[in-house]
Order: C-alpha cells, then structure tokens, then sequence
C-alpha cells in the first residue's frame, strides 16, 4: 500500500478555493504529512479546501480524528473543509463514526462549487421502470432504475448501492447497485402471485412500481434437476424449498416452477482457505503499511469479499495501531504477532503482544457527544466493535490476545 500524497491545486475561476488530494494511506505514521499540508493552507489564508477522497485507500481513526480536529479551523475563519468522491469503503467509515452529522460531504467538483455559492442539487426520490408489469414468478425481467434529483433527472452524482423491497414475496437480488451517472439496469426477479409493489430504498429516499405476478405456467414434475445460481452445480431435488449449495455455499430457493433464486450469494467455487497464517513484526508504526498489505493479500487472494476484507483490515490495525501506541510506546524493540485463522464461516484474527495484562472493555461511545466535543481519538476502539462479530481478549502465556472475529456467511 502506497504512502501518503498529497497534490494541492487550484480551482479553475475561483481563487479562493483550493484542492487537495489524498492518495495512499491516512494512519498515525502519514498523519503528521497531512496536518502539515492543511496548515500551510491556513498560514496562506486558504480557508476553502475540497479534500479529494477518490484515491484514498485507506483511513486509520487516527486520520478520522484529524478531520474532526481540523475542521473548526477552517469553518472560524470563514471556510469549510469540503470532502469529496468518497469510496464506498470510506462511506462506511464516515457513517459508522458519525461524519455525516458534522463534516461537509459531497460526491464532486460541482456540488462543492454550489456549497461555496449556489444551491446543490441533491437526491430526492428513485424512479423505477420496469420492462414489464406482468412478469412471471421466478423468471427475470428487465429494471431501471434512476436516482432522481427534485426535477425528475438522474442524479449523476449518486452511485451508491440501494435496497429492493416487495411488499410480498421474494425479490432477487435484495440490494442493486452501483448505480453508473445515477442510473442502475439490470435483471430482477419477483416471485408471486397477484400484486406486488416493490420499493426502493436508500436511507429515507425511496421509490416504487406496481406489477402483477403471474403464475400461468405448468409446474415442473419432482424430482427435477436444478442448477446453482453461484456455480452452476446440478443437483436432483425432490422438494420445492431453500437450498445450500454443497460446492460454492449459495442459498437460493426453489419454486415449482424449478425456477433456482438465488438468496445469499456464496463463495462462487473459491478454494478452501489454509487453516492459520501468521506474521510477527517489530512496533513501528512504519510497518503498519505492510501489515495491512498481508492481510488483504491473504483474505482477497481466498476469495473473502471486499466488505470483509475491508472490515477486517480496518479493525486489525487499529487494535495493531494500539499496541504500538499505548502497550509498547513506539519502542520499535519490541514486536507483536498478528495470527489469522480461516474457514468458510469465519474469519479469526488474534494480535498477541508482550505488554502489560488489562481488563478490556465494551466500548460506550456516545458518538453525539464525541463530536460535539470534538474529541480527535477514542475511535479505534469503537470501529474495532462496530466492524467485528465479536471480541474477545485473553491473556496467554505472559502475552496479552485479542481475537476479533467476523463472520462471513450465516451459521
């Protein structure tokens, strides 16, 4: 993972403002550079600054607190400090932590324009045009989908992914997305019979379109032959029910049409992962790059999705970052392993260091009077919590272990 990057450039026909891209990695080891960057920004009395997020990859609570202790600097003197294009990844950090309440968060270079001047435009509703109002129950049919401004226009800005639900029923898939310049199209399946409104849902904004579900076809004669929807496996079924796939761990149900919707996407044929990985390194916050570089590398090369890898990620190094930080002082002398166990339904991750034994607990972070307060840390913990199934702690052999664990399909 790359180091931090920081490229400042003007804004075109606007003096005032100015831009600042992030590329790389924003922890405890990179914060110093970026402070440093926003503070020569305020000594040349730049006070109007859109921070460009799209090539960030990743955010330590180290950097989130720096966004919420700088902030206030730029909004006394009249500014504001505007992030823009915000990965997805990035979107959840902000929204577990609370950012979306405090920080000014935009998708591009136009809507900053208009928080510096003009009215924004924003996302209002979602418009749903089916191919047809009479499918079949079981059997795909085209849908577009747009995320509408006030006007009744695509919201080009928007590309986030949103829930589908039918008022009876199944629908599949559940959740569609990304939405490509504020428009989604593919297949979707609805089972039935008779009416059924479908809703789209982000957040509050929401939409919806009526059909009739038709069931006119001949049902199939059991047993029939089915094929997953993940992997294409054919199995001999003897009951119109939910299924898990033996091969790919795909959930789909079948209806009596032999029609195989799928429910929860599976692993899709990966292989199956090694038992335990492990790597021991010294307490340098330097190092920290390429710890989370193992990590990913190992869960994305056994075919863990990129929420999981993400979570995971995130929650290992800040409870690596802490070790570091409190337990060892940044006495690089000292080192610390970080262990990985790996199976189909969960992912185990035990940080054992040397330092002194503790009594964890259960963070209770008001994250309303945290950012009234302003407070720049305290958040590792909390996202550790939040991004994890469970954790745990035990001390082993003069060695303190912290086991986070993330589940990774339903038990």
């Amino acid at each position: 993972m790359p180091p931090l990057n920081l490229i400042e450039e003007p804004v075109l026909h606007r003096p005032d403002l100015v831009t600042l891209k992030l590329e790389g990695t924003l922890d405890i080891a990179t914060l110093p550079q970026f402070e440093a960057a926003l503070n020569r920004l305020r000594e040349a009395e730049k006070f109007k600054v859109l921070v460009n997020l799209a090539l960030l990859d990743y955010i330590s609570s180290s950097g989130l607190g720096s966004f919420l202790g700088m902030v206030d600097h730029f909004r006394k003197a009249g500014g504001d400090l505007a992030f823009l294009h915000l990965t997805e990844r990035v979107q959840k950090i902000f929204k577990v932590v609370g950012f979306y309440r405090l920080l000014t968060i935009l998708p591009g270079e136009e809507e900053a324009l208009s928080h510096f001047g003009k009215a924004k435009p924003t996302l209002h509703q979602f418009l749903l045009t089916p191919g047809t109002p009479t499918p079949h129950s079981g059997e795909p049919f085209d849908l577009e989908v747009i995320a509408a401004d006030i006007r009744g226009m695509a919201f080009e800005a928007f590309s986030s992914e949103v829930q589908l639900r039918p008022s009876t029923g199944i629908v599949s898939p559940a959740k569609i997305g990304p939405f490509e310049k504020g428009i989604w199209r593919g297949k979707v399946v609805l089972t039935g019979p008779g009416e059924v409104v479908l809703k789209a849902v982000f957040g509050e904004q929401t939409g919806e379109a009526g059909f009739r579900v038709q069931e006119t076809k001949t049902p199939a004669a059991l047993p029939v032959v089915v094929r997953c929807p993940g992997c294409d496996l054919a199995t001999e079924i003897r009951a119109f029910n939910v299924y898990r796939c033996r091969d790919c761990d795909e959930i789909y149900f079948v209806d009596k049409w032999a029609h195989a919707i799928s429910l929860k996407a599976g692993h899709r044929g990966t292989p199956p992962p090694p038992k335990t990985v492990s790597l021991t390194i010294q307490a340098d916050a330097n190092l920290l790059g390429a710890l989370r570089d193992f990590l990913t590398t190992v869960l994305r090369e056994y075919g863990y999705t990129d929420d999981v890898v993400n979570d995971i990620e995130l929650a290992a190094d800040e409870a690596v970052t802490n070790v570091v930080e409190h337990a060892y002082q940044y006495d690089t002398r000292r080192s610390l392993t970080v262990e990985m166990q790996m199976d189909r339904q969960q992912v185990r991750v035990l940080v054992k260091d040397q330092g002194e034994a503790f009594t964890p607990k259960t963070p209770q972070v008001d994250l309303d009077q945290h950012i009234a307060e302003r407070r720049t840390g305290g958040l590792g913990v909390h996202l550790i919590h939040t991004m994890m199934d469970s954790v745990d702690y035990r001390r082993e052999e003069g060695s303190n272990v912290l086991i986070l664990t993330k589940k990774v399909v339903p038990a």
